[in-house]
């Protein structure tokens, strides 16, 4: 196993237990080390099996991640400076 995958079940185990402990949170809940302990296990159960599957998309992902705020920013910027077609109106209709 590489490194690379190691540290992609790391994320993913991360990642879930993450989303459990907000999901736990808003039941106005404390979470505890053995459900924490187990969506750990899951999310890095999950992305260890996925990410041989599909090894592109995590690559895609990484480069994501590893941009930074400043990049994520001006791609905003960018893409929104294109719109100026006076033809399409969005919201609701106008009857």
């Amino acid at each position: 196993m590489s490194l690379e995958v190691f540290i992609w079940i790391i994320v993913g185990g991360m990642i879930v237990a993450i989303l459990g402990a907000g999901s736990v949170y808003y039941l106005n809940e404390i979470p505890t080390n053995k459900q924490l302990s187990r969506d750990f296990i899951i999310g890095a159960l999950f992305t260890g099996f996925l990410y041989p599957l599909i090894p592109e998309s995590f690559d895609e992902m990484k480069v994501i991640l590893s941009s930074t705020a400043g990049d994520i920013q001006k791609n905003i910027v960018s893409t929104n400076s294109g719109i100026g077609d006076q033809d399409i109106k969005i919201g609701p209709a106008n009857f």
